[in-house]
C-alpha cells in the first residue's frame, strides 16, 4: 500500500472542513506572498526582508519581518504596516493584496519531496513515484491538488493579485524585485534592490 510509507501526520484528511489562513485583522495595504509550497516563497520573504532590513533577513528573524500565517501567525499583529504575509492558502477572499508565486509542477513534486525526506514527513523507503501519486491527489500537506490551487488564485478578480513566476525570478530576480516592491507601493531604491538580490543568494541563504 503507498500509504504504509507515510507517517500519519501527513496523511489528508478529507473529512475536516478546510481551514482558513487569515490575520486577526487584514489592513488595505497588506501584502500578502502566497504561494503552493516549494515554489520560492522563502526566496522571495528574503529579498523582501533583506530590501528593508539592509540585508539582515536571517532564518531566525525571517519571521519577525514577513510573519508565516502557518508558522508564527502571532507575529503579524507586532510588526509595522506595511506589512508582507507569508502564505500557502489556496484563493482567500479576505486577503487585500497578494504576490501569488507559481513554479512549474514537476520541479515542485520533486522539491517537495526531497523536502519532505529531510523533515522525516514521509519514511526513507517511500519512493518517488508513491510520492507523485499522493502528490498528484492533492494527499500531501495541506493546500490541496497544486494545479487547484494555482487555479484558484490566477482564475479571479477579487483580489488584486501580483504573478511571479518562480523561472523568472531565477533569470532576473532584480527585475522581479523591483516589480514587486512597485505592487506594493514601496518606494525603489535600486542600489537597495541590488543588495537585497545579492544578499538573497541560495549560497548567501545557506550560509
Amino acid at each position: 500500500m503507498i500509504e504504509s510509507a507515510f507517517r500519519q501526520i501527513y496523511r489528508y484528511v478529507w473529512e475536516t472542513p478546510e481551514p482558513r489562513w487569515v490575520p486577526d485583522m487584514v489592513y488595505h495595504d497588506d501584502t500578502f506572498i502566497v504561494s503552493y509550497p516549494k515554489s520560492g516563497n522563502t526566496w522571495v520573504r528574503f529579498l523582501i526582508g533583506n530590501y528593508f532590513t539592509d540585508n539582515e533577513c536571517t532564518f531566525d528573524n525571517c519571521h519577525q519581518i514577513t510573519p508565516d500565517l502557518h508558522m508564527n501567525p502571532e507575529y503579524c499583529n507586532e510588526i509595522e504596516r506595511p506589512r508582507f504575509i507569508k502564505s500557502h492558502s489556496p484563493f482567500e477572499p479576505a486577503y487585500s493584496n497578494v504576490i501569488y508565486i507559481v513554479r512549474d509542477g514537476r520541479d515542485v513534486a520533486v522539491s517537495y519531496y526531497h523536502h519532505s525526506l529531510r523533515k522525516g514527513h514521509i519514511e526513507p523507503e517511500a519512493n518517488f513515484a508513491e510520492f507523485l501519486e499522493m502528490f498528484n491527489q492533492g494527499e500531501v500537506g495541506n493546500f490541496g491538488i497544486w494545479s487547484e490551487h494555482v487555479t484558484s488564485w490566477l482564475n479571479q478578480d477579487e483580489v488584486p493579485t501580483l504573478l511571479v513566476r518562480y523561472e523568472d525570478l531565477l533569470e532576473d530576480a532584480q527585475q522581479e524585485l523591483v516589480r514587486i516592491l512597485e505592487f506594493s507601493g514601496v518606494k525603489i531604491e535600486i542600489d537597495r534592490v541590488k543588495s537585497a538580490v545579492e544578499a538573497s543568494k541560495f549560497e548567501n541563504m545557506r550560509e
